[in-house]
């Protein structure tokens, strides 16, 4: 599978350090409405372990964030409009989608949900909004599915899959679908089955793999399902320093800045912008300190990188240009 971001991508070791993030995400809520079992979300205990607060983002902090990204001398390539918990529990996600397009600081926009909160109304505020594109995340084919994984009851799939296509049917031409499950030893029979489903439903459809989350020794969150693949299906890029820091930066809905699409924690936090303006934060020495500790293969000193396999998942690769990096910085 190719993805997004393996298109027209420079070089990352060549461009350090940026003066705009590539990507970023923002968290519109960390509260989810299932209780999927590979997602450390649906843990409390792991949640209450690392003092993870729980809440969501009001619409007036959402364009004090959107303004201060603005101000970056560039535009980002992506902005996602998720990163924990399902973002449509909050009722002002369209909004902030909405006033991030109206105000031009990305290339692209994207959310990622369940989809069980889309609904005609919802879909046409999710196009209204300007999204580039809606990911839509399929647990099951079916409602016994549903439970077994995601610990709801009696869901309604039909109806699920028809608030989908009024999504699709009326996305227009800026806007696309994309639809997921992921395996989590499905039989071939459901393979085909997600397949025949959901194909007319979206423009692009793929079967996705489980990954270890970091912080992985907490909880086995592959489910025990060792596949050899990362969520794409692609082979791991396999590597000691994680790129990450050096071109993404995410704002939780209480205003931490992690710096991993897989932190769960917050532990890669190197900042908050209710201290900092975010580029303060972006060119700061916390996060300077954060990257040199990657180029120094230190990365064991954070207990969200320590173990942290999410490295794998990124094409880029600086480990030869290591040195010259850190001089740069």
């Amino acid at each position: 599978m190719t993805t997004r971001r393996d298109l027209h991508r420079e070089p990352l070791s060549n461009v350090i350090p940026l003066d705009t993030p590539f990507t970023m995400f923002i968290e519109p809520t960390n509260r989810c409405n299932f209780r999927c079992a590979f997602c450390p979300t649906s843990k409390p205990n792991l949640i209450s372990s690392v003092n993870r607060p729980t809440g969501d983002m009001t619409y007036e902090f959402s364009k004090q964030i959107i303004d201060q990204i603005a101000l970056f001398p560039k535009k980002l390539k992506m902005l996602n409009f998720q990163y924990m918990g399902e973002p449509l529990l909050n009722p002002h996600t369209p909004d902030m989608i909405a006033y991030a397009v109206d105000k031009n600081i990305s290339n692209w926009y994207e959310i990622r949900t369940n989809g069980s909160l889309l609904n005609p109304k919802m879909n046409r505020r999710l196009i209204a909004s300007g999204i580039n594109r809606v990911g839509i995340s399929v647990e099951a084919i079916n409602s016994i599915g549903y439970q077994k994984i995601s610990g709801v009851h009696n869901f309604n799939i039909d109806r699920f899959m028809d608030n989908i296509g009024d999504l699709h049917d009326n996305e227009g031409d800026n806007c696309e679908v994309y639809i997921k499950i992921d395996d989590t030893g499905l039989t071939e029979e459901e393979k085909a089955m997600f397949f025949e489903l959901f194909s007319p439903l979206a423009d692009d459809i793929q079967i996705e793999y489980l990954i270890d989350w970091n912080r992985a020794d907490d909880f086995d969150f592959k489910l025990g399902i060792n596949s050899g693949k990362m969520m794409t299906g692609h082979d791991p890029y396999i590597k000691n320093i994680c790129s990450y820091p050096f071109y993404t930066l995410g704002i939780t809905w209480h205003g931490e800045t992690p710096l991993c699409c897989v932190d769960w924690s917050y532990a890669t936090s190197i900042g908050n912008v209710h201290q900092e303006n975010m580029q303060q934060i972006w060119n700061g020495e916390r996060l300077k300190d954060f990257r040199i500790m990657h180029l120094e293969n230190r990365r064991s000193e954070n207990p969200a990188c320590a173990t942290c396999k999410g490295l794998f998942m990124c094409p880029d690769n600086i480990e030869d240009k290591r040195e010259e990096i850190l001089s740069r910085l």
